[in-house]
């Protein structure tokens, strides 16, 4: 996936999908990432076995399931700071 965004003329553009570890970092912390309050599930880069799809994070339970890559879920690209 490509993402990138430019601010205050720098663009930052190693964005990457988090695997399925990397959501819970983002449950954990909700308290501090208010512009999270509108995203219930993000999908992760972290393919299931056997072609079963896609694991998901729900931000505000803190549950891991695995999703169809069909349906649609919000995705968050992610940077390491």
């Amino acid at each position: 996936m490509d993402y990138e965004i430019t601010e205050q003329d720098v663009l930052y553009n190693d964005w990457f999908l988090p695997s399925k570890g990397e959501p819970f970092e983002i449950y954990e912390n909700i308290d501090l990432l208010s512009e999270f309050n509108l995203i219930l599930q993000i999908c992760t880069s972290t393919e299931a076995d056997q072609n079963a799809g896609a694991w998901r994070q729900n931000i505000f339970t803190s549950a891991q399931n695995v999703s169809k890559k069909y349906k649609p879920f919000s995705v968050r690209p992610v940077k390491i700071f």
